[in-house]
């Protein structure tokens, strides 16, 4: 339906200028500018008391407005806007919950490399140690399976509850009543330092570099020992 400035009526309203020329199909934004520039001649005769009233202000404030509205595609592709508004949100949320995926898969691949070059570390060291074998030379420091370094670090060992004398390997089923008892553990750079070490820090030592499962037996002194050697990397001469 086209766009009308309404006409003048002689006792009602009039305008006391030039209308602007008809708007053209479809409407532009010339055409709006007609309109304001319209409007604001007939604020100004108002202003001045010469024969223009509200009533010519406002069929010219309703003329401007609707072509205002027939510029402005928005009120009609508001829905449009909306949906393309939410279809953009949705591929953001996509995006992001690929980046998470990405970053947990990264976090695992880093996690795996970091065990891998942990295990590594221990064998380089074993094979620095090896040639030196604790007799020759001092041995170096070689990580826990954790990667924490066991020279001076506190560890905890469980002991039969009231003979703290008597520590524990693996928790079996019979062994209800236990505690943690903590321990000092020292360095170990000569062979002799294993003989030196109390049964409480050979199981603490023995359980940092080993993943013990009490189907293997019941593990001795001896055991412990020539198990420790290996993970060090000094010479085995408890056998």
């Amino acid at each position: 339906m086209p766009i009308v400035l309404s006409d003048p009526q002689p006792g009602t309203f009039v305008y006391n200028v030039s209308k602007p020329p008809d708007p053209q199909d479809p409407v532009t934004p010339e055409d709006a500018g007609y309109a304001i520039a319209f409007e604001n001649a007939l604020l100004h005769r108002y202003q001045k008391g010469n024969g223009v009233n509200l009533r010519s202000l406002y069929h010219a404030g309703k003329y401007k407005k609707q072509l205002f509205e027939a510029t402005d595609p928005a009120p009609q592709d508001h829905g449009v806007v909306l949906q393309q508004i939410h279809n953009t949100l949705q591929n953001v949320q996509l995006d992001i919950t690929t980046l998470k995926e990405d970053v947990h898969t990264l976090m695992g691949d880093v996690r795996t490399l970091k065990v891998d070059l942990a295990a590594m570390q221990r064998q380089t060291i074993q094979y620095i140690n090896i040639q030196t074998d604790g007799i020759l030379g001092p041995l170096d420091q070689v990580p826990f399976l954790d990667n924490t370094m066991p020279w001076g670090a506190n560890r905890e060992v469980n002991v039969l509850a009231g003979d703290p004398q008597r520590p524990v390997i693996t928790v079996r089923r019979n062994f209800r009543d236990i505690e943690p008892l903590e321990v000092v553990l020292p360095d170990l750079k000569r062979v002799n330092d294993i003989n030196d070490l109390t049964l409480h820090q050979l199981v603490a030592y023995f359980q940092g570099y080993h993943h013990y499962d009490e189907n293997n037996g019941l593990l001795t002194e001896q055991h412990m020992k020539q198990g420790l050697c290996k993970a060090i990397g000094c010479r085995v001469i408890y056998s």
